[in-house]
Protein backbone atom coordinates (compact mmCIF):
# COMPACT_ATOMS: atom_id res chain seq x y z
CA UNK A 1 0.00 0.00 0.00
CA UNK A 2 2.72 2.46 0.82
CA UNK A 3 4.67 1.40 -2.35
CA UNK A 4 1.44 2.68 -4.86
CA UNK A 5 1.38 5.76 -2.74
CA UNK A 6 4.66 7.26 -3.04
CA UNK A 7 4.37 6.12 -6.65
CA UNK A 8 1.32 8.56 -7.13
CA UNK A 9 3.13 11.22 -5.74
CA UNK A 10 3.94 14.09 -8.39
CA UNK A 11 5.31 17.55 -7.83
CA UNK A 12 3.58 20.22 -9.55
CA UNK A 13 6.03 23.38 -8.39
CA UNK A 14 8.77 24.30 -10.33
CA UNK A 15 12.67 23.30 -8.87
CA UNK A 16 14.40 25.27 -6.72
CA UNK A 17 17.31 25.61 -8.13
CA UNK A 18 16.96 25.98 -12.44
CA UNK A 19 20.44 25.53 -13.33
CA UNK A 20 20.90 27.65 -15.91
CA UNK A 21 24.35 27.93 -16.38
CA UNK A 22 27.51 25.41 -16.00
CA UNK A 23 29.40 25.81 -12.90
CA UNK A 24 32.86 27.58 -13.06
CA UNK A 25 35.27 27.67 -10.35
CA UNK A 26 37.82 31.10 -9.99
CA UNK A 27 40.32 29.89 -11.98
CA UNK A 28 42.82 33.32 -10.65
CA UNK A 29 42.25 31.56 -7.06
CA UNK A 30 45.59 30.52 -5.53
CA UNK A 31 43.99 27.81 -4.38
CA UNK A 32 42.65 26.86 -7.66
CA UNK A 33 46.54 27.06 -9.68
CA UNK A 34 48.33 24.90 -6.75
CA UNK A 35 45.47 22.21 -7.71
CA UNK A 36 45.90 22.28 -11.06
CA UNK A 37 49.55 21.95 -10.90
CA UNK A 38 49.26 18.61 -8.73
CA UNK A 39 49.97 15.78 -10.92
CA UNK A 40 47.48 13.02 -11.73
CA UNK A 41 49.78 9.93 -12.99
CA UNK A 42 50.20 6.03 -11.81
CA UNK A 43 46.68 5.59 -11.77
CA UNK A 44 43.59 3.61 -13.57
CA UNK A 45 41.38 5.45 -16.13
CA UNK A 46 38.05 5.37 -13.75
CA UNK A 47 40.44 6.84 -10.58
CA UNK A 48 41.97 9.04 -13.34
CA UNK A 49 38.46 10.69 -14.26
CA UNK A 50 37.22 10.64 -10.74
CA UNK A 51 40.37 13.16 -9.62
CA UNK A 52 40.34 15.04 -12.63
CA UNK A 53 36.35 15.33 -12.50
CA UNK A 54 36.95 16.58 -8.36
CA UNK A 55 39.63 19.57 -10.00
CA UNK A 56 37.05 20.93 -12.58
CA UNK A 57 34.57 20.90 -9.86
CA UNK A 58 36.71 22.39 -7.13
CA UNK A 59 35.77 19.23 -5.18
CA UNK A 60 39.51 18.27 -4.99
CA UNK A 61 41.52 18.61 -0.91
CA UNK A 62 44.85 19.26 -0.92
CA UNK A 63 46.55 17.18 1.39
CA UNK A 64 48.47 18.93 4.17
CA UNK A 65 50.10 16.14 5.46
CA UNK A 66 52.12 12.51 4.41
CA UNK A 67 49.40 9.44 4.34
CA UNK A 68 50.24 6.15 5.06
CA UNK A 69 50.49 3.28 2.24
CA UNK A 70 48.10 0.41 2.89
CA UNK A 71 51.43 -1.90 1.98
CA UNK A 72 54.28 -0.89 3.84
CA UNK A 73 52.35 0.80 6.35
CA UNK A 74 55.10 4.01 6.23
CA UNK A 75 54.06 7.27 5.95
CA UNK A 76 54.99 8.75 2.49
CA UNK A 77 52.24 9.54 0.29
CA UNK A 78 52.07 13.31 -0.72
CA UNK A 79 49.08 13.13 -2.11
CA UNK A 80 45.62 13.20 -1.60
CA UNK A 81 43.09 10.22 -2.55
CA UNK A 82 46.03 7.92 -2.74
CA UNK A 83 46.67 4.45 -0.37
CA UNK A 84 49.52 3.27 -1.64
CA UNK A 85 52.68 4.90 -2.11
CA UNK A 86 55.21 5.40 -5.67
CA UNK A 87 57.68 2.32 -4.91
CA UNK A 88 55.15 0.25 -3.81
CA UNK A 89 52.91 1.01 -6.47
CA UNK A 90 55.80 0.56 -9.09
CA UNK A 91 57.19 -2.64 -7.81
CA UNK A 92 53.42 -4.34 -7.47
CA UNK A 93 52.22 -2.44 -10.85
CA UNK A 94 48.86 -1.27 -9.14
CA UNK A 95 46.64 1.77 -9.46
CA UNK A 96 47.66 4.25 -6.29
CA UNK A 97 43.95 4.77 -5.26
CA UNK A 98 42.28 1.41 -5.93
CA UNK A 99 44.67 -0.93 -6.29
CA UNK A 100 43.86 -2.51 -9.41
CA UNK A 101 46.27 -3.81 -11.92
CA UNK A 102 47.81 -1.50 -14.14
CA UNK A 103 47.34 -2.92 -17.85
CA UNK A 104 46.65 -1.88 -21.38
CA UNK A 105 43.26 -2.22 -20.34
CA UNK A 106 42.49 -0.16 -17.52
CA UNK A 107 45.17 2.61 -17.91
CA UNK A 108 44.89 3.64 -21.98
CA UNK A 109 41.61 6.11 -22.80
CA UNK A 110 38.70 4.26 -23.14
CA UNK A 111 38.30 4.93 -27.12
CA UNK A 112 42.16 3.36 -27.87
CA UNK A 113 40.78 0.14 -25.98
CA UNK A 114 37.75 -0.10 -27.67
CA UNK A 115 39.69 0.55 -31.03
CA UNK A 116 41.79 -2.20 -30.29
CA UNK A 117 38.89 -4.41 -29.41
CA UNK A 118 37.83 -4.34 -32.38
CA UNK A 119 40.63 -4.57 -34.52
CA UNK A 120 41.33 -7.72 -33.02
CA UNK A 121 38.28 -8.97 -33.39
CA UNK A 122 38.23 -7.94 -36.70
CA UNK A 123 41.22 -9.82 -37.79
CA UNK A 124 39.96 -13.04 -36.20
CA UNK A 125 36.96 -12.36 -38.58
CA UNK A 126 38.97 -11.81 -41.52
CA UNK A 127 41.07 -15.29 -40.68
CA UNK A 128 38.12 -17.67 -40.13
CA UNK A 129 39.21 -18.43 -36.74
CA UNK A 130 37.77 -18.53 -33.53
CA UNK A 131 38.98 -16.56 -30.08
CA UNK A 132 39.76 -20.71 -28.65
CA UNK A 133 42.48 -21.12 -32.18
CA UNK A 134 43.78 -17.73 -31.84
CA UNK A 135 44.66 -18.19 -27.88
CA UNK A 136 46.19 -21.99 -28.73
CA UNK A 137 48.24 -20.83 -31.78
CA UNK A 138 49.32 -17.53 -29.67
CA UNK A 139 50.23 -20.44 -26.64
CA UNK A 140 51.90 -22.41 -29.41
CA UNK A 141 54.30 -19.46 -30.97
CA UNK A 142 54.84 -18.70 -26.76
CA UNK A 143 53.03 -15.17 -27.15
CA UNK A 144 50.86 -16.41 -24.11
CA UNK A 145 51.86 -17.66 -21.12
CA UNK A 146 49.23 -19.16 -18.92
CA UNK A 147 50.03 -19.75 -15.69
CA UNK A 148 48.87 -23.02 -13.94
CA UNK A 149 48.13 -23.49 -10.44
CA UNK A 150 45.77 -26.02 -10.42
CA UNK A 151 44.68 -28.67 -13.40
CA UNK A 152 41.70 -30.36 -12.67
CA UNK A 153 40.89 -31.54 -16.18
CA UNK A 154 44.25 -33.95 -16.32
CA UNK A 155 43.41 -37.28 -16.76
CA UNK A 156 46.98 -38.32 -16.71
CA UNK A 157 48.48 -39.97 -13.82
CA UNK A 158 51.77 -39.11 -14.78
CA UNK A 159 51.24 -35.80 -15.76
CA UNK A 160 54.21 -32.96 -16.75
CA UNK A 161 52.78 -30.19 -15.28
CA UNK A 162 53.75 -28.46 -11.92
CA UNK A 163 51.07 -28.45 -8.61
CA UNK A 164 48.82 -30.78 -11.39
CA UNK A 165 45.77 -32.60 -8.40
CA UNK A 166 44.90 -35.19 -11.68
CA UNK A 167 40.85 -36.40 -11.28
CA UNK A 168 41.14 -39.46 -11.14
CA UNK A 169 39.07 -41.72 -9.24
CA UNK A 170 40.71 -45.20 -8.59
CA UNK A 171 38.46 -47.78 -7.11
CA UNK A 172 41.07 -50.86 -6.06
Amino acid sequence: MDQEKSKKKTHSRKPAHQNTYAFKHNKNSALTKKIEKIPVSNLCRRCTEKILWRKQYRKYKVQNHLSRCTVCQEKAIPLAYNIVCDPCGSKTSICRMCRTKLTFATTAPLAHVLKSQAASKDQLVGQGLSVDQVVDQAMDQGVIQIEVEDCYSCEDETCETENCTPRINKEE
